[in-house]
């Protein structure tokens, strides 16, 4: 039902705003009749609720994401700016079609070049090194491969929710932090879940598991479920020169004049950019904006979900509740109920749909909270004020 409730959605959405498409994303001509749809590896949330791909009769293709693209529609305005007020290196954004519930995203393609050629590498790896310091003063999050993809433009962010996060009133930190927090590169001795897939950093297929369920025997009468070899897909956040993926270490000179560049340029207009109506300004185009928050590490919630769709897990309502009351262990010594136990009840409710939790906090906000009233501190703070 869930499934069902989400296609017919996305089919009217379509229907509404296919007349915007072209002057959205540029296009000279109607794309034409919808040929095709192909849902992406995205995480669920909403009843179900997934990322599409669509092709058209054209060709042309177009990315359908059922939340709000209010921060990925501020960035590239953020970028756009940063090209026109002088800054050579800014980062390239997607182009998309904000609907404030859902929105639309052009398909890009990654890039790759058959011969070398450093210029154009060196270029690539500028624009990467000032997409770090956007991300940065943006104070982002969770920048990981999925989130990014290589283009002939440079490395393009996919995914902003998680921009222009909140820190927390209870914390010692420092409010910036490091320019590695957005998970685009790795510190050295990371621990190994933190540093799942860097945005920047090749991803090298690993098996993943030697008794995944395998389909054996498709189209016949014997097809049947059998133990199988499963492996991490193929990533596209990394540039191919002559088959070979780069990193950013074979790079670091270029990466590193790109983030300087870049960073000293926003802290000279940071007055501009924190202007009433300037791109991080109270009324300017992020005044209405919602970041995500996450509870716990994403690698966390993609294990959890992962075990309970395992049969004896789906069996056994015990097995399953035994599981799910293993997350609350960071309750465990609580005397008293705390202030967060109802964003971990809309949590645990979220998770038994199979769903990845999504919280959410508006960017001049100071409270989070969840449906049933719970209010845990926060700071929402611009992360170059």
């Amino acid at each position: 039902d869930t499934w069902r409730a989400g296609v017919f959605e996305l089919d009217e959405r379509l229907r509404a705003d296919r007349p915007a498409f072209r002057e959205a994303f540029g296009l000279a001509l109607d794309p034409g009749a919808l040929v095709a749809a192909r849902r992406l590896e995205a995480d669920r949330h909403q009843g179900g609720r997934a990322v599409f791909r669509l092709r058209f009769e054209s060709g042309w293709e177009v990315v359908y994401k059922p939340r709000s693209l209010g921060l990925e529609a501020a960035f590239a305005r953020w970028a756009e700016w940063a090209s026109d007020s002088g800054l050579a290196c800014a980062p390239p954004a997607a182009r998309v079609l904000d609907r404030a519930a859902y929105g639309w995203m052009e398909c890009l393609n990654p890039a790759s070049l058959e011969r070398p050629d450093p210029e154009v590498v060196a270029e690539y790896f500028r624009r990467a090194g000032a997409l770090l310091a956007f991300a940065y003063v943006g104070n982002a999050r969770d920048l990981h491969a999925e989130n990014v993809i290589a283009t002939s433009r440079g490395p393009v962010v996919v995914d902003w929710e998680m921009l222009l996060q909140p820190e927390s009133a209870r914390s010692d930190s420092h409010p910036l932090g490091s320019c590695l927090d957005s998970g685009l590169v790795a510190a050295a001795g990371t621990d190994a879940m933190e540093a799942v897939y860097p945005g920047f950093e090749p991803v090298v297929p690993r098996r993943l598991s030697d008794r995944a369920r395998c389909w054996r025997e498709l189209g016949s009468d014997q097809i049947a479920v059998a133990a199988g070899e499963l492996f991490s897909a193929p990533r596209e956040n990394a540039l191919r020169v002559s088959g070979r993926e780069q990193t950013p270490a074979d790079h670091a000179p270029a990466l590193l004049e790109g983030f300087a560049d870049a960073y000293r340029f926003l802290v000279a207009r940071r007055q501009e950019l924190l202007a009433s109506d300037g791109i991080l300004g109270a009324a300017g185009p992020l005044r209405s904006a919602r970041t995500r928050v996450l509870l716990r590490r994403s690698q966390e919630y993609a294990t959890l979900l992962g075990m309970l769709g395992l049969p004896r897990f789906q069996r056994s309502g015990l097995a399953s509740g035994y599981l799910l009351e293993a997350s609350l262990r960071p309750f465990a010594n609580s005397r008293q109920r705390p202030p967060s136990w109802p964003l971990a009840a809309a949590e645990r409710e979220a998770i038994e749909d199979l769903d990845l939790p999504r919280f959410e906090i508006g960017i001049q906000a100071v409270t989070l909270r969840a449906a049933a009233g719970a209010e845990p501190q926060y700071t929402a703070l611009h992360a170059i004020s």
